[in-house]
């Protein structure tokens, strides 16, 4: 495995496996060509999917900052609204907009139909879909320039996870990856890959704040929701104590495997 190398872009210094710096390098050249770049980022709960983002997004955009980090589909439209060519944004869309085991909602449609309409205002556009083979084709195949899967592992001698592992798939990498997912959802991302590496742990956002960020707009959309499907206060109230809960937990829970 090719070893990390530090990379310096403003006043911010941090190790990059240095082919996938040789790929951002290309989006960054690809940008120029009145094009846009989303790139989208998979892996499972705490694999260091929102870490990796971040570390990608200051190294495309030195002025990216917590403020273009959206949670729901409604937050990606504003804040995508007043940006500027060649900066970047996060959407870790945790709620599931991209989910096609459910039936495609309106809000799906809505911002799939928002991401092929800002092609040309040439951002940079990280999507963090936890499971790569559930997002639409639209997004998964044609929209997506690449794919970055992030992975850990149960370290038995130290008791404990081990993050920061990635497997990265050019476009037409990812095609063959999607493909094979859909026949058989256990396959290998290490076959389909075009390389792989590690990434250290770097945060622009404490991850406690970023989980009462992503809580918060979590909450908020399940208000939005329940007031057009329910009329009962109860309901809200129920969902966004479970909401909490669950984020409590998950925060406190120990590294158990």
């Amino acid at each position: 495995m090719v070893k990390n190398e530090i990379v310096k872009y403003g006043n911010i210094e941090q190790y990059m496996n240095p082919m996938l710096k040789n790929s951002l390098d290309y989006v960054k050249k690809f940008s120029k060509q009145e094009l846009d770049c989303v790139i989208l980022i998979s892996g499972k709960t705490g694999a260091g999917k929102s870490s990796l983002a971040q570390s990608i997004a200051m190294y495309l955009d030195p002025t990216f900052n917590e403020k273009r980090i959206a949670f729901t589909a409604e937050q990606f439209a504003n804040k995508i609204e007043p940006m500027q060519p060649q900066q970047a944004i996060i959407y870790d869309e945790g709620h599931e907009t991209f989910h096609t085991s459910k039936i495609m909602t309106a809000e799906t449609r809505n911002t799939i139909a928002l991401l092929n309409k800002i092609r040309f205002m040439r951002l940079y556009v990280l999507i963090i879909a936890p499971d790569f083979k559930r997002v639409p084709n639209d997004v998964a195949l044609a929209r997506s320039f690449c794919l970055i899967h992030t992975s850990m592992y149960w370290n038995k001698t130290s008791n404990c996870w081990i993050r920061g592992f990635f497997h990265y798939f050019s476009y037409k990498d990812k095609s063959r990856y999607y493909a094979a997912l859909k026949k058989d959802a256990t396959s290998e991302p290490g076959y389909y890959s075009t390389f792989r590496g590690t990434f250290p742990k770097v945060c622009l956002v404490d991850p406690k704040i970023y989980n009462d960020m992503k809580m918060k707009a979590v909450q908020e959309n399940i208000k939005q929701i329940s007031h057009k499907n329910r009329s009962s206060d109860n309901f809200t109230d129920s969902l966004s104590k479970g909401i909490t809960k669950a984020f409590i937990e998950l925060s406190n829970k120990n590294n158990q495997p």
